[in-house]
């Protein structure tokens, strides 16, 4: 992910239900949410929204700031 100021960011999400938010030079998280689920599938970013679905059939769309 692209910020409009030109600084990368990387984002995933894990097996115990946490969407990451992260420095792609050092691999330090900037944060973290809990989606409260299993998390299988990957995120995917439209402008400042990342979507993603859940084991537990929910699509969760958080806002990136």
């Amino acid at each position: 992910i692209k910020s409009e100021d030109g600084k990368t960011y990387g984002i995933f999400c894990d097996y115990g239900g946490y969407m990451h938010l992260f420095d792609p030079m050092t691999g330090e998280d900037y944060d973290k949410i809990s989606l409260q689920g299993n998390i299988e599938s990957s995120p995917s970013v439209f402008n400042d929204i990342a979507v993603v679905g859940s084991y537990a059939q929910k699509i969760f769309g958080v806002r990136i700031k």
